[in-house]
């Protein structure tokens, strides 16, 4: 199973990374060559950012596919406990994400993109797009229909967005080090050595969406299929409280 998913991702990869590819390549031989009217910190930002619409994609893949054809239905009828399945989905899916990081960081030695912000910043995008990838792997199995997948999954990215700036603004604000505007904070926490809270908390993110997903998950019923939902909220919303009270402190503290 875990050989047919890694197979299948590698696949639907070979379009973004083979595009990432090209684009380098294109802009080495114009800069090569003649005058290019993009510098290098634009080429790989442009690259960069390819990495959400891929993650967000690869994420709902995962299931989406599956809810549509009733193939969840059959997949839990086969002598495969849940968790194997849950991980024979997230393990390739995820290590397409990690080989995506890591063309990106080549390219980002490679070009000698010194401008374009500190080693922080770097992490700060690659770490975007793995929670938006977590985010739409949690909800991939929630409907069968793509576009209600696809807008699901970017309003929890604008939540998680939000959730972030305010808990790390409220946690500075606690410290009575909050002296600065919007841009200004943006630019100090996401994109210089002060971003570890970011990414700290970023990763903390992760816990509500993946561990609601696997526990409800685990009671998935084939006749009551529609519950799963309902599950995966309530499930939700108790680790979302958890671990929102402990990014704050973790704002603080840090």
């Amino acid at each position: 199973m875990i050989k047919k998913e890694f197979r299948d991702v590698g696949i639907h990869s070979l379009f973004w990374v083979g595009l990432t590819i090209i684009g380098y390549f294109m802009y080495m031989i114009i800069e090569r060559f003649g005058d290019s009217v993009y510098s290098a910190e634009t080429i790989w930002v442009f690259c960069a950012f390819g990495l959400l619409p891929f993650s967000i994609l690869i994420g709902l893949s995962a299931f989406g596919g599956d809810r549509r054809q009733r193939g969840i239905e059959y997949m839990l009828t086969l002598p495969y406990s849940r968790s194997r399945i849950l991980l024979a989905k997230l393990l390739p899916r995820l290590a397409a994400i990690i080989l995506y990081a890591v063309l990106l960081f080549i390219m980002y030695y490679a070009l000698d993109v010194i401008t374009i912000s500190t080693y922080h910043g770097v992490l700060a995008i690659i770490a975007l797009g793995f929670l938006l990838f977590i985010v739409s792997f949690s909800l991939s199995a929630g409907f069968d229909n793509f576009l209600i997948l696809f807008t699901f999954a970017c309003v929890a990215f604008f939540f998680v967005a939000i959730s972030l700036y305010f808990i790390i603004w409220a946690g500075f604000e606690l410290k009575g080090a909050m002296d600065m505007q919007f841009n200004q904070f943006i630019s100090a926490y996401l994109f210089s050595s002060s971003g570890s809270v970011y990414l700290i908390i970023m990763m903390l993110m992760v816990i509500p969406f993946l561990g609601s997903f696997y526990l409800a998950f685990r009671k998935f019923d084939t006749k009551h299929s529609a519950n799963f939902n309902k599950m995966q909220l309530k499930y939700f919303m108790l680790l979302y409280l958890v671990v929102g009270i402990v990014s704050l402190i973790c704002s603080v503290a840090i």
